[in-house]
């Protein structure tokens, strides 16, 4: 049997006791559940660990019964459940006569500066920014055409082909068809011979009639045929208020004594700039073509509408299979020097081709003014005019003028065309 050794108390002096219990280490429950251990410099010790200094014994002691005799019977005594935190103090809600806290110091707000305000004046912005919107809020069509009016120089959207010997075999076979139906009708219906039967002149002058009706009709054809369509720059297609505001400050700045403190109040009108003059105008396109009338000769007539005033009734872009642009150079260029070979192998069936070239150049001529081949029908406004899709230049191949104005595909020449 072995003899417990006695724990030794040490001694119960009280500067001893002080010592000790300052270097002595403590465990101390945590809120979160686990304990740390700390010094009793930074932690105050429990009410357990609290010894009298008379003593010596831990304060206490005296309150809990003694279990001498039953440690080597119900063995060791299991630990107590850690104390849970104190409940922190409701703090006290402050006086009302409490000074009230000191806050940083902070940059000072700027003082609202006022200015005279007047109903024109304040409209002013707000005009402007509804009329000046953003490229991305509009369609795709205006935003285009806006971008195109930005510059400084019209930008040419087609621009048809010379067309010399389409208006010389039109007019000259309108003529020669009106001069015939003339000659016989002055011939055969005026100046008839004696002896004729009666519905002779009656046969002639029907005769007469449709061939001046055929004569009117070539001559027609070269009318309202449009030679070019292009975008108007917005400096030049705004309208001329700023000038005339401009022009009459002067005279709206005499002093008068009734109005002098009105005179000096700046309005929206004079504060109008013409770049902002040249946002807000809307988009114009100045079309050029010849006047419905059947004479040569007379001036194109210029007309200048907005984009939706033109309504095509097929689209100018025609998208086609095409070789890329080095193979086209070099197949060109390989068909020119053939064609130059064989004129100096052939010199003298030279005069028959060139001959029989001009001869279908004017056939070919003749059958578009017959039957209106190669153009597609524009309406600018309520008026019905002719766009010359052979030939001729495109911005764009013709997407940009497919982009700006409107387009209503008339099935029957989009069956035509792709056909």
């Amino acid at each position: 049997m072995t003899t417990p050794i006695p724990t030794c108390r040490g001694f119960t002096n009280p500067a001893i006791v002080l010592v000790r219990n300052s270097l002595l280490q403590t465990s101390v429950p945590h809120s979160l559940g686990y304990t740390t251990t700390t010094t009793a410099r930074t932690v105050r010790l429990a009410w357990n660990n609290r010894r009298n200094l008379a003593t010596g014994r831990p304060l206490g002691a005296a309150a809990q019964p003694s279990n001498k005799g039953k440690n080597s019977k119900a063995g060791p005594t299991p630990p107590r459940a850690p104390k849970p935190p104190p409940p922190a103090p409701a703090r006290a809600p402050a006086p009302a006569s409490a000074p009230a806290p000191v806050a940083r110091a902070s940059a000072p707000s700027p003082k609202p500066t006022t200015r005279p305000t007047t109903g024109t004046t304040t409209a002013a912005p707000a005009a402007a920014t509804a009329g000046a919107l953003p490229l991305h809020a509009e369609p795709g069509s205006v935003g285009y055409a806006r971008s195109l009016a930005r510059k400084s120089t019209p930008t040419t959207l087609y621009e048809a082909a010379p067309q010399r010997m389409f208006l010389v075999s039109s007019y000259t076979a309108g003529l020669f068809t009106v001069l015939s139906g003339g000659i016989n009708v002055w011939f055969n219906v005026y100046n008839v011979p004696e002896g004729t039967h009666a519905l002779i002149p009656w046969a002639f002058g029907a005769v007469g009639a449709v061939m001046a009706a055929f004569g009117t009709r070539f001559a027609m054809t070269p009318s309202g045929v449009i030679r070019s369509i292009s975008v108007l720059p917005a400096a030049s297609s705004a309208p001329a208020s700023g000038a005339g505001t401009t022009a009459a400050a002067p005279a709206a700045a005499k002093p008068k004594a009734s109005t002098a403190a009105a005179a000096a109040t700046p309005t929206s009108t004079s504060t109008s700039t013409p770049a902002t003059a040249a946002a807000n105008s809307p988009v114009l396109l100045e079309i050029r073509a010849r006047r419905t009338t059947p004479f040569p000769f007379l001036p194109l007539k210029r007309m200048v509408v907005e984009p939706h005033q033109v309504v095509m009734k097929a689209r100018l872009y025609n998208k086609r299979p095409t070789a890329p642009p080095h193979e086209t150079a070099a197949e060109e260029r390989r068909r020119r020097q053939a064609a130059q070979q064989y004129e100096r192998d052939h010199l003298m069936t030279a005069p028959f081709r060139h001959g029989a070239w001009a001869a279908g150049t004017v056939l070919a001529a003749l059958r578009r003014g017959l039957t209106g081949e190669g153009f597609a029908p524009v309406e600018v406004g309520r008026t019905r005019y002719k766009l010359d899709i052979t030939a001729g230049y495109a911005l764009e191949d013709g997407r940009a003028l497919d982009r700006i104005v409107r387009v209503e595909e008339d099935p029957r020449i989009a069956a035509a065309r792709r056909g």
